[in-house]
């Protein structure tokens, strides 16, 4: 008797860390929730956000048929004072094993639709349909890219806690206009529409100007500065 009641409180014992370990690990992932962004995958994770001004958005899956919604929630944050400064909503997917690759569609006010932060999609010719889809075994390479038609995710990596601002030509080399966000420790990030045409930039530290890492596009200002581009077509 005493043996079945001490093997019970093993299995209760560790069926509790484990969901204990789960729930720590999510709160981890929600505190890094900063800003709207790619979607990210951390450890066994898929982070999707969307932009709050929507009054609903739900999220529906390829291995799941495409039959189940699921709902995004609302992340607030909040100033010393505890007033509210910004919010975003977002959805964590707990990815099945041997998944590759996600496909989903977003369901935004009603309407069916891709996502507007991914710009990777795939093509089902079963079903005539495009979906946005994320590469499970390619994700934590953020980089600049662009969204859309007239809209660039400029992304910075350095250690956390810094502050990190953008300029360029569209800002007359002004690099107090774009302060970019910590989307994720060490990913600074900031999206911001372009016109069509080439456009030529720098990350700032206080005065110092750095180019885009993982960015492979480089030139020389006339004054001789060494910057990043990105082109619009």
């Amino acid at each position: 008797m005493k043996k079945a009641i001490l093997f019970l409180l093993f299995i209760f014992y560790t069926i509790f860390s484990v969901f204990a370990t789960k729930e720590y690990d999510l709160q981890e992932i929600i505190n890094s929730i900063k800003c709207v962004s790619s979607p990210k995958v951390k450890d066994n994770y898929i982070v999707f956000t969307a932009d709050s001004k929507a009054r609903y958005v739900g999220i529906v899956f390829d291995f799941e048929d495409f039959t189940k919604v699921h709902h995004f929630e609302k992340l607030v944050t909040y100033d010393t004072e505890n007033e509210p400064i910004s919010s975003v909503l977002f959805y964590i997917l707990d990815v099945p094993r041997k998944l590759s690759s996600v496909s989903y569609k977003l369901i935004i006010d009603g309407l069916w639709t891709l996502d507007p932060n991914n710009t990777m999609t795939s093509f089902n010719p079963a079903t005539n349909l495009r979906f946005s889809t994320v590469l499970i075994e390619n994700m934590g390479e953020e980089k600049t890219e662009l969204i859309g038609e007239n809209k660039v995710r400029f992304v910075y990596h350095d250690k956390t806690g810094e502050t990190v601002r953008l300029a360029g030509t569209f800002t007359n080399w002004d690099s107090f206009i774009y302060e970019l966000t910590e989307s994720s420790p060490g990913v600074y990030e900031i999206i911001i529409p372009l016109s069509k045409g080439v456009h030529y930039y720098n990350y700032y530290k206080g005065t110092q100007a750095f180019t885009d890492k993982k960015n492979p596009n480089k030139a020389y200002t006339p004054d001789g500065r060494k910057v990043s581009f990105i082109t619009l077509k």
